[in-house]
C-alpha cells in the first residue's frame, strides 16, 4: 500500500498488477463503524487495531512490533506522537504513524 498526501493510499491486489485507490473513512464513517483513529484516543483508553491504513512497508514494520489488526493495545501518553504499551512494552509513535492507525475502543 503507498499512501498519497492527501489521505488516499494505494493498494496492490494479487490478482491484478492495477492499483487500487482507496480513501482514509471520514470521522464520521468511523463513527458509524465504532472506530476511531488512534491519535483520537486519551491517556489510559485501551484499544483494539482494526485497521493499518499506511504504507505496507510502515504496516509491516508495526506488525513485526505487535501492532497489528487484533491487537490490543494500551494509550500510556499523548504528548509528542502516541506512548503505547503493546505485549507489555512500550511504543512510541509519531503522530503521522499514529493517525494512520484505526482502533476500535474498549468497552469501559
Amino acid at each position: 500500500m503507498t499512501a498519497f498526501g492527501d489521505g488516499r493510499a494505494e493498494i496492490l491486489r494479487n490478482d491484478t498488477a492495477k492499483p487500487v485507490t482507496v480513501p482514509m473513512p471520514t470521522d464520521a464513517e468511523l463513527g458509524a463503524l465504532g472506530l476511531r483513529l488512534l491519535t483520537a484516543c486519551l491517556s489510559g483508553d485501551r484499544a483494539t487495531v482494526r485497521c493499518l491504513h499506511c504504507p505496507s512497508v510502515e504496516a509491516d514494520r508495526l506488525r513485526v512490533l505487535g501492532v497489528y489488526e487484533g491487537a490490543c493495545v494500551g494509550v500510556v501518553d499523548r504528548r509528542n506522537g502516541v506512548l503505547l504499551d503493546v505485549c507489555g512494552s512500550r511504543l512510541a509513535l509519531d503522530a503521522a504513524v499514529a493517525d494512520a492507525i484505526l482502533v476500535e475502543p474498549a468497552a469501559a
